[in-house]
């Protein structure tokens, strides 16, 4: 039973699958799957919830990038999911940046400490 979901494993370990194909074939086999693998293995190829789109695939692809070397099973590995999950980040960190929510910590000067008006002796005495 475990060799029919290898199969599977191996497109998603070569980025063969969709977010979406791999959800839903996910939530097809969930019940056998849960019966046939090792609790350890079942929660760690589980499709976990998540703000980004590519983290939960690429997540559990590196769990099936695991559970087929473990078991010397062949199979072309790929970073499609790495990549797009990268570019996806680096939109939202610089829509984060232009809205002003992200502040370099080089750029942000501590009040009382970088301006010297700090009172150390006030938290020496405590």
């Amino acid at each position: 039973m475990v060799e029919k979901f290898e199969k599977t494993f191996v497109q998603l370990a070569q980025c063969e699958l969709s977010l979406e194909e791999w959800q839903a074939w996910w939530e097809e086999n969930k019940v056998q799957l849960e019966k046939h693998l090792s609790r350890g293995v079942f929660l760690k190829l589980k499709s976990i919830k998540h703000d980004f789109r590519w983290m939960p695939i690429l997540a559990s692809q590196k769990r099936a990038v695991e559970y087929l070397s473990a078991r010397n099973i062949p199979f072309e590995n790929s970073d499609l999911y790495q990549q797009h999950y990268e570019a996806e980040f680096k939109t939202f960190f610089k829509i984060q940046k232009e809205q002003g929510k992200i502040i370099q910590y080089n750029q942000a000067p501590m009040k009382g400490v970088d301006d010297g008006t700090y009172n150390y002796k006030h938290h020496e005495s405590n």
